[in-house]
Parts: structure tokens; C-alpha cells; sequence
């Protein structure tokens, strides 16, 4: 196998894992998660509005 869909495989297992434990401890989040196939180093955006400190 070459070094590209080696490493999109290794990618698709992680997020498997991370699947599978979200699941089976009832959680809708996890530290470090994989949110893009493509770009598997990115975090997820954080939603809302900022806190500016003043």
C-alpha cells in the first residue's frame, strides 16, 4: 500500500475509535477529534460568540 491510502486508512480508524468511544460512554464530544478526512491535524471551531478580554 502507498504512503497516501496508508495514511487515509490510519485517519479512518482513529475516527472509528473516536466513534465507537463517543457511543459507548453516551458522549457527543471528545478531546482532539478528528472533524476532516483531509485535513485530520485541524480542530473544530468553537461556536458562539468570543469573549474579549478588556
Amino acid at each position: 500500500m502507498s504512503k497516501r491510502p496508508y495514511k487515509m486508512l490510519l485517519v479512518v480508524s482513529e475516527i472509528y475509535r473516536q466513534q465507537l468511544w463517543m457511543f459507548d460512554n453516551n458522549l457527543q464530544r471528545i478531546d482532539e477529534r478528528i472533524v476532516s478526512l483531509n485535513q485530520p491535524h485541524v480542530s473544530p471551531v468553537m461556536g458562539g460568540k468570543a469573549i474579549k478580554n478588556t
